[in-house]
């Protein structure tokens, strides 16, 4: 299966993402908490993430699934890729090149997450308080419409602990209620950042040396 993969991510520091954790806890009652983790593939050269690409296995309670990201791309600060998925009954050592099936993509390690999500299928409503010019204070409250997955995630690899937030959404509606959404989090740095396996093979490449 082929999907088109829409979401904002942000790198945090820890105690941003205690803070975000809390507040959505707080607000959204039904959230789900599970470890993940993603064993990453590619060629003897690293093709793939030379070239932008993913390869991974990601293994979750309920099973193993592959997922296969390309045409990776940033459209206003939002990340966009194509993904293909499908499940699989084991995990391999090795597994062919999405695009050349003659060429192998070894097993070169892996990335374990505490994850949580918080599904959000209602509006969402940020308030703040605005003085007038008579002095008086009045709320005022504008509507995210649309639906949003937001993940938490605590990442382990290679002696490294991170944190990041992932905002995923389909439609234009969710896109143009991404600022008040975001603002709600008190998230204010949108600098583009390395993806997790990017962020691994960086930090694998230091052993290298």
């Amino acid at each position: 299966m082929i999907t088109r993969e829409k979401e904002i991510k942000v790198l945090l520091k820890k105690e941003e993402y205690e803070k975000i954790k809390e507040i959505l806890i707080n607000k959204y009652k039904d959230f789900k908490t599970y470890i993940q983790v993603n064993y990453y593939y590619d060629t003897a050269h690293y093709d793939l993430i030379k070239a932008g690409h993913t390869l991974r296995i990601r293994q979750k309670e309920d099973g193993l699934t592959l997922e296969y990201k390309s045409g990776k791309r940033i459209i206003d600060g939002v990340r966009v890729c194509d993904e293909y998925s499908e499940d699989m009954s084991e995990l391999p050592m090795r597994i062919p090149f999405p695009e050349i099936k003659e060429i192998p993509c070894e097993y070169i390690g892996n990335l374990i997450t505490e994850r949580t999500d918080f599904k959000i299928k209602e509006d969402f409503t940020r308030a703040k308080n605005q003085r007038e010019e008579s002095l008086d204070f009045s709320e005022v409250s504008t509507k995210v419409k649309g639906n949003f997955i937001i993940s938490l995630d605590k990442n382990f690899y290679l002696g490294e602990t991170d944190y990041e937030i992932e905002i995923e959404f389909e439609g234009e509606s969710e896109s143009l209620g991404l600022e008040n959404l975001l603002t709600e989090l008190g998230i204010r740095n949108r600098e583009v950042f390395l993806g997790k396996y990017s962020r691994f093979i960086h930090k694998l490449n230091q052993f290298k040396i």
